[in-house]
């Protein structure tokens, strides 16, 4: 079954009625995107998530709901692994990664002992999954709301690693001109002692010179 993509960038059905239109987004529309945008904030909160974990976690999440919607036929993008090296670290990892993927209409199950992010997908029994035509409508607008979501934090979350990497390169350049003052300190301390050993050296030398010279 071919699906067609509806996008909900602005939270109204554009196949809605005119009076349907007119009163703008559900209730239940707009409690998805205010739950996932709070959740998106928790994800780029720097007390939680240092800039670049927030770039991965939200970059990989938009790679999945894209995927999700995109290929909506597909179980490989509606059912993956929980222990997926890419989504564990970007996203398990990233506080509040797992719960944004969950509110996106994700969900944890558990198939012949290993754990899976599914959406939208059945269990047929003997291990076969496959999409789920009757979850498909609803569960493409909270996809696409959260696509959206996911491509404004993204812009913001690039931006943040950038000032961030800045900055850590500034702290390091910084660090290093420390170091290579400190060593050129060192030295230069070392080359007066050297200098006022030699100086003594050459008093006490000139000091038995004139003793000898007297006797």
């Amino acid at each position: 079954m071919r699906c067609r993509h509806v996008s909900f960038t602005s939270s109204i059905d554009p196949l809605a009625s005119p009076s349907e239109r007119a009163q703008g987004p559900s209730a239940a529309t707009r409690d998805a995107r205010e739950k996932l945008l709070d959740i998106s904030r928790a994800i780029r909160d720097p007390h939680r998530n240092a800039p670049p974990a927030q770039e991965r976690c939200i970059a990989t999440l938009h790679s999945i709901v894209s995927n999700a919607l995109t290929r909506p036929d597909d179980t490989k993008y509606r059912k993956i692994r929980c222990a997926n090296k890419t989504v564990a670290a970007a996203v398990a990892n990233c506080l509040s990664g797992e719960e944004f993927l969950l509110a996106s209409g994700f969900a944890r199950k558990v198939d012949t002992l290993e754990a899976y992010y599914v959406c939208g997908v059945r269990e047929e029994g003997g291990g076969r999954w496959s999409v789920s035509p009757t979850t498909l409508p609803a569960l493409r607008e909270r996809l696409d709301i959260a696509r959206d979501v996911l491509q404004k934090a993204l812009a913001s979350a690039r931006e943040k690693t950038e000032r961030y990497e800045r900055e850590k390169n500034r702290e390091k350049n910084e660090m290093i001109d420390a170091k290579e003052k400190a060593k050129a300190a060192i030295a230069e301390d070392k080359e007066r002692r050297r200098q006022a050993e030699a100086r003594k050296r050459d008093a006490k030398a000139l000091a038995a010179a004139a003793e000898t010279d007297a006797a």
